[in-house]
């Protein structure tokens, strides 16, 4: 799965608003304990900063018992720059999925700067970038350091097999491939339901 691949660090899910990009990342979310992951989930908006960034996260550790890490992203007493590589160097192993919904809103490059250091630096850390469209910071990224999911219609049947197994579900391929004709094609919110409703009742019956 994606959590276990050191290589990627970065994945987008694209697509129109609608299409369920944001039901299908808080699924996921919702899962990445199994995996020993803890998730943090940021709305963004236009005026998303990186010192909005920052503080959410700070929010999030004082939240979970992080006091030493909460005590780094709430010192404000150096340069931006100082406290994006802090930020960066702080969670680099730190086994966390970061998900930014709508990050297509984000126009602060410092924002964009601490996303780029946070993947120079990650070694178990994962960020998630959901938006409509393919974010400009994506191209001072490198292409191996990142997976791209675009949702035009539905997934693939590669990348429906891949969602039910972080989610839990064992299933062969050909298992997967009814699934995903039955869900339309791998619609995310179609998926979304079937995975949900796998939790109550066998697959064969659904």
């Amino acid at each position: 799965g994606l959590l276990t691949k050191k290589s990627i660090v970065v994945i987008i899910v694209e697509g129109i608003s609608g299409i369920g990009k944001s039901a299908l990342a808080a699924y996921f979310a919702s899962t990445v304990d199994r995996h020993a992951y803890r998730a943090f989930w940021m709305d963004c908006r236009n005026d998303t900063s990186c010192d909005s960034v920052i503080s959410a996260l700070a929010v999030f550790e004082r939240h979970n018992g992080n006091a030493s890490l909460a005590d780094i992203l709430e010192d404000v007493t150096m340069s931006m720059e100082d406290r994006i590589a802090r930020v960066a160097a702080a969670y680099a192993a730190e086994k966390t999925v970061l998900f930014f919904d709508d990050y297509q809103f984000v126009r602060d490059p410092q924002a964009n700067r601490l996303l780029q250091k946070l993947v120079e630096r990650s070694l178990n850390l994962k960020i998630f970038l959901i938006c409509r469209w393919r974010p400009q910071v994506i191209a001072s990224i490198s292409p191996l350091r990142l997976v791209e999911e675009p949702l035009r219609v539905g997934l693939d049947q590669q990348a429906c097999y891949d969602l039910m197994s972080e989610c839990g579900l064992i299933l062969t391929q050909e298992t997967s491939g009814k699934i995903w004709k039955l869900t339309g094609e791998g619609h995310p919110k179609a998926l979304e339901i079937f995975i949900a409703r796998s939790r109550t009742f066998p697959v064969s019956e659904l």
